[in-house]
């Protein structure tokens, strides 16, 4: 395995670390919930998913997985947004309604994004 990921480009060498990272992501999105609104265990499946079909083209060599893992990282990071839009208004109206840790949404949205953006970059360099 490490003789493929030698012979790979950049590009995959970076959406590898990204996919990987994402994993560790959502590994410390589970360790750090605190069962507010803004977890949820489908955004964990949608990561976990992605970074199983990104490592899975290093076994199976099929120009789509790379299309689909970044697929399921943009859906995670879509819901978590979606998740994390009432705890931001929240702050912004300077209520606490909803409630919800608008840190830990924040922090994870954003690894979450930038694991998406580099499992992107794999699909478009050879």
């Amino acid at each position: 395995m490490l003789h493929r990921i030698k012979q790979s480009s950049i590009g995959f060498r970076v959406g590898l670390f990204g996919a990987m990272a994402g994993a560790i992501a959502a590994i410390a999105y589970i360790a750090t919930d605190i069962g507010d609104r803004t977890f949820s265990w489908l955004v964990v499946a949608l990561v976990f998913v992605g970074a199983a079909l990104f490592v899975g083209n290093l076994f199976i060599k099929f120009p789509l997985l790379p299309l689909l893992a970044s697929f399921c990282f943009s859906a995670a990071t879509a819901y978590s947004v979606y998740l994390m839009l009432p705890t931001l208004s929240d702050i912004w109206n300077n209520v606490n309604f909803i409630g919800g840790n608008p840190v830990q949404a924040v922090v994870f949205t954003s690894l979450f994004f930038l694991c998406d953006v580099t499992t992107m970059i794999a699909c478009f360099t050879k």
